[in-house]
Formats: structure tokens, C-alpha cells, sequence
């Protein structure tokens, strides 16, 4: 088995979202911060989910003014 700290999953989402075209952040409002309080799987704009073999990551991203969301997609 391999396992991967939080902190480098965190850090390897963060570089790819960086990479997309039109995608201007990851989102960090306040709203996360309390997700992040009452939540073990909420890192400003990332929601990890683990199940029995896999990990689901869902990102949430601030797209630039002028893209097209589904083409930043």
C-alpha cells in the first residue's frame, strides 16, 4: 500500500489547479474556513473523501472574467 500525507495531496492540487487556463484561484472565503472548522476532509476550496481503495477530490475554483467555465473544465 502507498499512502500520502495531506499536506502533499494538498500541495500537488494546488500546482495543477495553478496550471489550468482560466482558472484565477482555489477558492478561500469564509464559508471554507467554517467548513474547515467542522469538517475533517475541507481544505480552503478542497473537499477530499476517502473510500476503501480511492480518494474523491473536489476542487473549487474562481474562473477568470472571459473564460467559458465548462471550457476551463
Amino acid at each position: 500500500n502507498v499512502t500520502y500525507g495531506r499536506d502533499i495531496v494538498l500541495s500537488v492540487i494546488n500546482l495543477a489547479t495553478k496550471e489550468i487556463a482560466g482558472v484565477s484561484s482555489i477558492v478561500t472565503k469564509f464559508g471554507s474556513a467554517l467548513k474547515r472548522w467542522f469538517s475533517n476532509n475541507y481544505y480552503d476550496g478542497v473537499k477530499i473523501t476517502y473510500n476503501k481503495d480511492a480518494m474523491n477530490i473536489d476542487v473549487y475554483i474562481n474562473v477568470c472574467f472571459g473564460y467559458n467555465v465548462a471550457h476551463v473544465l
